[in-house]
């Protein structure tokens, strides 16, 4: 049994048949307890104590209908007991219902029984629950009370979720600040300022915290992606490199290194190398076919050696717009127009927003004599050049 449920049911209780079911409870003993608990239900039907132990006992027993009906007799028998709100609280959230679980928690932090913890688990069930604007209430109600760093961190992600990334990331700070060796909080700082394109700032944030969390690929990659964001390229490089060094197997480096290929200079076949490692290590994955197709063409592959590269990402995934993009570009310089357009097309369609294919796909339908298609398709292009542009800061590392 959770330890604090634990705790303040059996300080409620006096030594009686209830005691012993709660105490077999806690050691695991789910027969015992059942035995000892229903006596007691059946002699004081109305005693929430026993209903909410009762409800433990059935929930652990998987008898979802028996544990839910007790759990409603305990709320109904003691609305206002403080050790059955947290215990309602800890067992809808384990039934999944983290809503139901939060107003319970909530409740019970309010009492002179609560924990440090009650508010700050109240808030985090409200978010899991999709309740944002009920997490802030509940966090800064806390604050009020006590000022604490994991308060404000629940306030930022209670913010991001309520699209406010500006009051998240003042919150994120905060927390950042009285916590510098909590990992997490720089980290949820320095995505919420990379999503608002502040990477200046969160470059500054992550330098800091290089120093302190050395061993951390995250905060490594997370860094090199607010270089990424200053277009200081052999920075952003150098330190994707580091973070496949020390985390191999994760995704990310490797796709941030394959968007600037045009911009790796001397690194490019050190790069090659990592991805064709990751390539081998990895061949149902088909990131590692189409970023060594694109690898290849940077460092003067042949269309031999590319092509089937960039058939092989689109049999693993086809709906990936950038493969069907590049495959495009290759058949156009083979002079198979006509596959060219056909690829560029479903390109478009993957991915309508990116303006740079149907000015492509104009190029190749005036070389496949189809005016009005390529007529089309630079209205198009002049069209997406016209619409504000999504920015980076939304792409997590």
């Amino acid at each position: 049994m959770l330890p604090i449920v634990f705790a303040l049911l059996l300080q409620s209780v006096a030594p009686n048949g209830l005691r012993e079911g709660l105490l077999a409870l806690n050691r695991g003993d789910l027969a015992a307890a059942r035995g000892s608990l229903e006596e007691v239900a059946r002699s004081e039907p109305e005693n929430a104590l026993v209903w909410a132990a009762l409800a433990q006992v059935y929930f652990k027993s998987s008898e979802k209908e028996a544990a839910l009906d007790a759990a409603r007799k305990a709320e109904r028998f003691g609305p206002d007991n403080a050790a059955i709100q947290h215990a309602l609280a800890m067992f809808y959230s384990g039934e999944g219902e983290p809503g139901k679980a939060a107003a319970f928690e909530r409740r019970f932090a309010a009492t002179a029984m609560a924990d440090d913890e009650a508010s700050l688990r109240a808030a985090k069930l409200f978010l899991s629950a999709g309740e944002a604007r009920a997490a802030l209430d509940t966090a800064f109600e806390a604050i009020a009370q006590k000022n604490r760093a994991a308060l404000h961190h629940v306030a930022g992600q209670a913010y991001t979720a309520l699209k406010e990334p500006e009051k998240g990331a003042e919150q994120f700070q905060l927390a950042a600040r009285m916590e510098p060796r909590n990992e997490e909080f720089t980290f949820d700082l320095a995505q919420a300022l990379l999503r608002a394109e502040q990477f200046a700032e969160a470059s500054t944030a992550l330098e800091r915290a290089v120093q302190t969390f050395p061993e951390s690929a995250q905060i490594r990659l997370t860094l090199g992606v607010a270089y990424y964001g200053l277009r200081r390229f052999p920075e952003a490089v150098r330190l994707f490199l580091e973070t496949i060094d020390m985390a191999t197997d994760v995704e990310q480096p490797y796709i941030f290194l394959g968007r600037m290929l045009d911009q790796a200079g001397d690194s490019l076949p050190t790069i090659q190398t990592k991805l064709e490692a990751f390539r081998s290590r990895h061949p149902d994955n088909y990131w590692g076919s189409f970023l060594m197709a694109k690898a290849l063409t940077f460092s003067g592959g042949t269309a031999a050696q590319i092509e089937p590269l960039l058939r092989d990402t689109i049999a693993k995934n086809g709906d990936l717009w950038e493969a069907h993009a590049e495959l495009a570009d290759l058949l156009n310089r083979k002079r198979d127009y006509a596959g060219a357009a056909l690829e560029y097309e479903r390109s478009a369609k993957l991915n309508p927003s990116e303006s740079s294919i149907p000015f492509r796909l104009a190029r190749v339908y005036d070389r496949l004599h189809e005016p009005e298609k390529a007529a089309a398709q630079r209205e198009r292009h002049r069209f997406l050049l016209s619409q504000p542009k999504a920015g980076m800061g939304s792409e997590k590392p």
